[in-house]
């Protein structure tokens, strides 16, 4: 019924329709009306219609010239709303934010620009109310003034906080770092409450610490999430009896030399018909995070970990990121595996998802692997029982590299910079981060293992979740065709693949590797999404995203839709 009755308020010949009207036009039954009055209830309080003056018919926005949409101010003088009612955003002069502040959602009116010095500009915009506070918290040093204290934030529209009594601020000092949020928008200065002590402004790593709650990512789990996570039995014997075992045994991670949270291991063989039988093993953090539990909830929320520059905020705690679902050697560990056979082109011809208990043999590095394939001879003599399987994954490397590039992905192998930190946690370098072969055979390992998955369901035909990625903006790409033709370079015709993208890709000089960043920003952003479009980086048909659900929530969501329709078989939306 609602995709009808907004179909009726979309349509450009509507006409302002009484209750009686309406339930006519959508051939209602008088025991469904009551469902037609809820659903105008709701789009009346969400204001995406409105009542006439008898309060006897039903208007659009823009039959009373009065519409929803979010500020954007960067600047004390003026700002913007966007809103879908129109194609481009209003100019909002100052005197008409009436209190609104940046990302605020907002009820607004459109009147004659006159303002000059924004011509193009025809419409402005006057700000009528504000649905939405956005900004609910602040980050900052407290400092005292008249026996009282305040903070500064670091923003455009606002000098001021002043602090009032309660929450936590007995236990707070001039000098400490807090988190507050707002209690009182209109008066001025805004006045807030202390509700996190962050530290001292001198301590050591309190700059990171303090961006981290800025952008509202918590440095603690709630009580309810640590109870629960307290209160699980780390006996998995049962499971081991029960569970399917891996078909291969030369089992490893390999991850970064500081990395704790071992989520993913791989093992390879060759076929006698000359195949490779490859196996991603991801730990089944399913098993431990119930849905709907506390701890679902928080990471949730969370949604990912926060990698900083000497820190990391992780999305479940440690007890379970670092020791439970952590794939550390030589212990029996939970997972769900992903078994593949591969031909010579890089075809997935045969493949297996199950959950398994593995027991990792060797926890590696990059940097160990590296030294491998570089053929350091301690490094060769130490792994002398894995060595020929490394060798197996780079060779297996460069034929899916070779099948991807085949299909028109693009490598933007831009360079990215290292931030060092001292013990005092300051910076004292910046170092290029390299991307060596077994990153790389990582990434090749965990991008089919991932294309597997989501083709695995997308042929059972159910709901699921993809990772999709629509193609370039035309705009944008224009943009990008003419600056690299002011550059010399000519290599796109009138419309441009992903293969002569790859081309431009591979013969960017040295000079001009800014332009590899310009392009990257000028692609659309992959996200999730139900509706399975491919992804056009990764000239992938279908993808999805299963290899991490230590640290990235939709992984998680991923595995228990495995768990649902693979292993209990229930697949009835």
């Amino acid at each position: 019924m609602k995709e009808n009755l907004l179909a009726i308020f979309h349509s450009p010949n509507y006409q302002p329709m009484t209750f009686a009207q309406l339930s006519q036009e959508l051939n209602l039954e008088e025991d469904q009306e009551p469902e037609l009055k809820r659903l105008l209830i709701k789009l009346l309080d969400d204001y995406e219609i409105f009542l006439s003056r008898k309060k006897d018919r039903y208007l659009r926005p823009k039959d009373v010239n009065t519409y929803k949409g979010i500020m954007s101010i960067r600047s004390a003088e003026f700002g913007f709303v966007s809103s879908d009612e129109f194609e481009n955003d209003l100019y909002v002069p100052k005197q008409s934010f009436h209190g609104a502040i940046d990302k605020d959602e907002v009820l607004f009116q459109t009147q004659e620009s006159k303002n000059a010095n924004f011509r193009d500009f025809k419409q402005e915009a006057k700000v009528l109310k504000i649905l939405k506070r956005n900004l609910k918290n602040f980050v900052g040093e407290l400092k005292t003034k008249k026996g009282g204290f305040f903070i500064e934030p670091n923003h455009y529209q606002i000098q001021t906080v002043d602090i009032i009594s309660g929450g936590i601020m007995d236990l707070c000092a001039e000098g400490d770092i807090v988190r507050v949020e707002i209690t009182d928008y209109e008066s001025d200065p805004m006045k807030a409450k202390i509700v996190e002590r962050i530290g001292f402004k001198n301590d050591i790593g309190i700059d990171i610490l303090q961006i981290a709650s800025s952008f509202d990512f918590p440095s603690e789990f709630k009580k309810e999430t640590t109870d629960f996570v307290n209160r699980i039995d780390p006996d998995i014997s049962a499971e081991v009896i029960k569970r399917k075992k891996p078909s291969l045994q030369n089992i490893i991670t390999i991850d970064g030399d500081d990395a704790k949270d071992l989520d993913d291991a791989v093992a390879i063989k060759k076929t006698q018909d000359g195949n490779y039988f490859l196996g991603v093993y991801i730990a089944d953090v399913s098993h431990y995070v119930t849905e709907g539990s506390p701890l679902d909830d928080e990471a949730l929320f969370r949604g990912t970990s926060v990698y900083l520059v000497n820190r990391v905020i992780p999305m479940l705690p440690t007890r379970l990121s670092n020791d439970l679902c952590s794939l550390n050697p030589d212990q029996n560990k939970l997972a769900l595996a992903c078994e593949m056979v591969i031909d010579q082109s890089g075809k997935v011809i045969d493949s297996s998802i199950f959950p398994t208990v593995i027991k990792t043999k060797y926890r590696m590095t990059y940097n160990n692997v590296n030294g491998i394939l570089a053929g350091k001879p301690e490094l060769l003599e130490k792994y002398q029982s894995i060595h020929a399987d490394v060798l197996l994954m780079n060779e297996l490397r460069e034929i899916l590299n070779n099948m991807r590039r085949g299909r028109g992905a693009l490598d933007f192998d831009i360079d990215e910079g290292k931030i060092v930190v001292n013990e005092e946690g300051k910076p004292t370098e910046i170092k290029l981060d390299v991307r060596g072969i077994s990153e790389r055979i990582i990434e090749e390992l965990r991008l089919i293992a991932n294309e597997t998955v989501a083709t695995t369901i997308f042929n059972l035909d159910l709901p699921f979740i993809y990772r999709v990625h629509e193609e370039p903006n035309l705009v944008k790409l224009d943009d990008f065709k003419a600056l690299c033709k002011n550059l010399g370079y000519s290599v796109f015709r009138k419309k441009v693949n992903s293969k002569q993208l790859q081309d431009f890709l591979a013969g960017v000089k040295e000079e001009d590797a800014f332009l590899r960043t310009f392009l990257l920003r000028s692609m659309a952003k992959a996200v999730y999404s139900e509706e399975n479009i491919g992804h056009y980086g990764l000239a992938s048909s279908c993808y999805t995203h299963f290899t991490s659900p230590i640290r990235r929530y939709p992984d998680l969501l991923v595995h228990w839709l495995l768990r649902k329709y693979l292993f209990h078989h229930q697949i009835n939306p």
